[in-house]
This record gives C-alpha cells, structure tokens and sequence, in this order.
C-alpha cells in the first residue's frame, strides 16, 4: 500500500463529553516492559454516547460502571508471551499486535485470564478454556459467534463499544493521525508521557470491541482510527465494522477488566 510520507503532529479531539472520565493510574507511573498488563482505572459516569460535534449527531445518555482497561494497545511481546508466536505483519515487539481476528483475540483474553489466576470471561462450546474451543474459524461460526460472558468473572475481555467511547473521550486520551511518516504502525504507549489515561485510543490500529454490529452476531465493531488516516477519520465517535474472522495489519484490540 502506497502512502504519502507525511506526519500531523496534533491531537484528535473527542467530540461529546463536556466533563471527562476521572481515570487514575492503577498499576503506578512507572512504564513496565512489555509481558506485562498495564492499566488505568475508568471511574464509572454519565456521558452521552454517539454525540459527534462533525456530524452533528445527538447521541444517547448512557450511565458506565467503573472498569479498568489496557493503559495501549495489546503489544506483540504480551501476545507472544501468552500465545507463544507472533501473527503481526509489521514486527517490533514493542508495536501493537495486528493481523488478528475477534476469535483470536477472545482466546488471548482467555488464556491471559488463566495465565493470571483470573476467572476467565468466555465461555464458548459450554467451556472457558480455550483449548477445548478448537482453532479459531477462518470464517464465520455460529458457535464463536454466540461467545457468552460468563456471570462474575473477573477475568480479561474486549471493551464494549460504550467502554470504549467512554475511556476514548476522557481529555487524557490522544491520538496519532495522518500518514505515518514511515508508513506503519507506533510503538504503543510513545504518544505522550502523562502519568495518567490510556494511550493511543485512536491513530494506531483499529480496535476490536466485543459488541455486534447493529445486532448482527456475524459482524462486530471496530473503534478508533489507524496510523495513515487524516484526523477526520480518527474521531472517537464513528464505529465500524468487520467480519469477526477478519485479519488485517490495521487491526488490533485492547482488553478491559471489571
């Protein structure tokens, strides 16, 4: 793919919100090396969902309990770590993880659960271990599809779509846009070096989030926008949508736990 070698340096604003998520540093300030799980911790809120100052849509009040979430993106060291090979076609284990699909990333989040001692958060085929689901599907299934929350589990999942926008539309979260100067992807959490917030919430890779598409189990949300769009596209507000066996170098995810 051919992109122009030019860098914005500058932030994408979230439209909506008039008074952002309080989010506090869970794990503390100092960076830790990849293999680890960094958080921040999302105080719960009241916010309006879907309201988009470009567009001018109005948006839906929505109340969030509090959570915590990925301080960056799922880096290809935490995915190597846990599942033992690196599926990202652009490398650096530093980067976040791309070129992997919603099924792949609901066993990630499984074995990490179990790999921490945690209750793990899916439950497909009538089981939580992820060994026993078989390989991911390379096309859509029924069964994956139907993937449930397991009641009370405290383990790692994909962020719902309003998780996400809540997190996004704090005014600590930045974000990359226009045409990456070396025409790929950043190394996660080198946006900023604030001591609170998630990082790259937009401008790196897309971002899985567990919800469907408008109510169709075989398409899922995609949020945020990717490291060679323009500021326009990276807003926090628009949501997308793949195919859940779908794999892209654009497309990666980050975990939240309640």
């Amino acid at each position: 793919m051919s992109l122009p070698a030019k860098l914005g340096l500058a932030l994408a604003l979230a439209a909506g919100i008039g008074t952002a998520a309080l989010i506090a540093a869970c794990s503390g300030n100092k960076a830790k090396p990849p293999g680890f799980t960094e958080t921040v911790q999302v105080q719960g809120g009241k916010f309006v969902y879907g309201k988009d100052r470009e567009t001018g849509e109005e948006g839906v009040p929505e109340t969030v309990e509090s959570f915590r979430i990925g301080r960056h993106p799922v880096t290809q060291a935490q995915w190597k770590e846990v599942m033992g090979y690196n599926p990202s076609q652009i490398k650096g284990g530093d980067l976040p993880v791309e070129n992997v699909s919603w099924y792949d990333a609901l066993v990630f989040a499984n074995k990490l659960s179990m790999k921490e001692g945690l209750k793990p958060a899916y439950r497909i085929k009538r089981e939580t271990d992820p060994s026993k689901w078989g390989d991911a599907p390379t096309s859509s299934d029924n069964e994956w599809n139907s993937a449930e929350i397991v009641e009370g589990a405290d383990g790692w999942r994909l962020p719902g779509i309003i998780q996400w926008e809540f997190a996004a539309k704090s005014d600590e979260s930045a974000a990359y846009f226009t045409h990456s100067v070396s025409g790929t992807t950043r190394e996660a959490g080198k946006k900023k070096d604030d001591e609170f917030g998630p990082y790259d919430m937009s401008g790196i890779v897309y971002e899985w989030c567990f919800d469907t598409y408008e109510d169709q189990s075989e398409v899922r949300v995609r949020c945020g926008g990717i490291w060679y769009y323009s500021a326009g596209y990276v807003r926090f507000a628009p949501r997308y949508s793949f195919s859940p066996y779908t794999k892209s170098d654009i497309l990666g995810f980050r975990l939240v736990r309640p």
